[in-house]
């Protein structure tokens, strides 16, 4: 089945996600959603699997965010796919995230993401930085 990659996400397109997180991450995307560039990829039907984007932290760096629906778990490779290839937005040179769920350190890790602490509350950061002539 193809995807096909909507630029900026929508809040229909978010609450596909509702049952597939936590009530405060859903609110917290709500947020995160009007606060920078958004997408989200959806089946060719207009079922939308995740919504992601990114939030300015700094001139170098912004914070990237995910939420992925149920039904993404049948997708999760052409999904992955697309966010390899959408990328960081051009004038950063790093994003970073924070992954709460095995399933999140997953996808973190298979979109080019790398562990680099975990915080107090058991929060894991990572962080995707931008080769020369590459994402």
């Amino acid at each position: 089945m193809r995807l096909s990659v909507h630029q900026p996400a929508t809040q229909v397109d978010l609450a596909a996600c509702l049952p597939g997180t936590t009530l405060q991450l859903w609110a917290l995307a709500k947020v995160q959603l009007r606060l920078g560039p958004s997408w989200a990829a959806r089946t060719v039907e207009g079922e939308a699997l995740m919504c992601g984007g990114y939030i300015y932290r700094d001139d170098e760096t912004c914070d990237a965010w995910f939420l992925a629906a149920p039904a993404a778990a049948r997708h999760m490779l052409k999904i992955i796919r697309a966010i390899r290839l959408t990328g960081i937005p051009a004038q950063y040179s790093r994003a970073i995230t924070f992954v709460s769920t095995p399933e999140g350190r997953r996808i973190a890790a298979a979109c080019g993401y790398r562990r680099i602490a975990v915080r107090p509350d058991g929060m894991e950061v990572f962080v995707y930085e931008r080769t020369f002539g590459r994402q």
